[in-house]
């Protein structure tokens, strides 16, 4: 009888560790870009585009600390067809992952218009723009892998 438990508890065991394993940042509806065919057409009657939309990157990782130590965390990540997407906003105190994080992360993103050979002070201007923090932070940390794979760390301290 000792057996029969077990052999049966070995694998339940098992299949209650692997499933506490999800990754709660893995973006489920990733944005698309509008379809240029969709363009005028009724919202109510038109079909949702199937692809990604285009950033300049596959990876951003943004990390801005204010000057009471507060600090601010975004981070999208996307290879093949699997996006994630979070943000750790201490100053806020707001938390997201997954589909939340991407709703508000995806129009940040869609705005930023650099590429890989822009200068530095440019990419940090346009990210502290566009995410809103103008000049109160202490300390931004940006990490980016562009869509050609070539990795950049852009840094900042005030």
């Amino acid at each position: 009888m000792k057996a029969f438990h077990y052999i049966l508890g070995v694998p339940l065991m098992t299949m209650f560790a692997l499933s506490g394993c999800s990754d709660k940042d893995e973006v489920e509806n990733p944005p698309v870009a509008e379809d240029e065919n969709q363009a005028g057409t009724n919202p109510e009657t038109s079909v949702g585009s199937s692809h990604k939309m285009d950033f300049t990157f596959k990876s951003f990782e943004l990390k801005v600390e204010d000057a009471e130590g507060q600090e601010y965390e975004a981070e999208y990540d996307t290879e093949g067809t699997e996006t994630e997407a979070s943000i750790d906003d201490e100053m806020n105190d707001k938390k997201l992952s997954g589909d939340e994080a991407m709703d508000e992360l995806g129009p940040q993103l869609e705005k930023l218009e650099f590429n890989q050979d822009a200068p530095e002070d440019e990419v940090i201007a346009e990210v502290v723009k566009d995410f809103g923090f103008e000049e109160d932070y202490k300390n931004l940390e940006l990490d980016i892998t562009y869509s050609d794979g070539e990795t950049k760390e852009y840094t900042k301290s005030k």
